[in-house]
């Protein structure tokens, strides 16, 4: 005599085999196969998220360097010349940084209209040495542009940031 399918189970090896009977073999493989991209998805978005933010980090680190060479351009055409500039309208010139020389603000205006506006450099980043608007002919000088970059996986932790810098050193003619 056979068993009824629907019959109580006796144990987890006549469970198995219920459901075995009753599942299509397709069923069971696409069940499988979602089993699967629920375990592996996570860890490849993490992997993307991650390729992303170094792709983005390394883009930031050549703004910035282009940044400082803008810079450096900048420094050996106008270095030297203490003519006063306009009043400052964009007021990213605050605090002691408002009283500079036309020349340091010549060069640190553009090594902060180099950047994009989503990679920010502001004023406290660059460091010009020496003075611009005290240099001679014939003396080196060097602009250092800092920035901190944050990733995309400081969504999980607040603290994950790298310094990137650069530094060009120059010779006025």
């Amino acid at each position: 005599m056979t068993k009824p399918l629907l019959s109580r189970p006796r144990s987890v090896r006549d469970v198995h085999a219920t459901v075995r009977t009753l599942l299509p073999i397709a069923i069971r493989r696409r069940a499988q196969s979602l089993v699967e991209f629920g375990i592996i998805f996570p860890i490849m978005l993490v992997m993307l998220v991650g390729v992303v933010d170094l792709g983005r980090a390394f883009f930031e680190s050549m703004v910035v360097h282009q940044a400082a060479q803008e810079g450096a351009l900048t420094a050996g055409v106008y270095g030297n010349r203490n003519a006063t500039c306009g009043a400052d309208s964009t007021g990213r010139f605050v605090g002691n940084e408002v009283g500079i020389s036309c020349a340091n603000r010549l060069v640190k205006e553009s090594i902060m209209n180099t950047a994009p506006a989503w990679v920010a450099i502001n004023v406290g980043d660059i460091t010009l040495n020496p003075d611009p608007g005290t240099w001679d002919h014939d003396e080196v000088f060097t602009i250092r542009v800092n920035h901190t970059f944050r990733f995309i996986t400081a969504l999980i932790r607040d603290d994950m940031t790298l310094p990137i810098g650069a530094s060009i050193t120059g010779h006025r003619y």
